[in-house]
């Protein structure tokens, strides 16, 4: 079994990537909600803008 990756299927990934990524910012923005993400292997954590915590 082979298989070959293009430019062209690199591009539409790439494009497939950008828009969703451009939906969650919208979603985010719209929700008014953060976000955050923990990395657990480097213990990085990313702290959106306008993530607060809920108790």
């Amino acid at each position: 079994m082979s298989l070959c990756v293009t430019s062209s299927d690199n591009f539409t990934s790439f494009v497939l990537i950008k828009e969703s990524e451009e939906r969650l910012q919208l979603s985010l923005e719209g929700s008014g909600d953060g976000l955050w993400d923990w990395k657990i292997l480097t213990d990085e954590v990313y702290l959106s803008d306008r993530r607060v915590p809920r108790f």
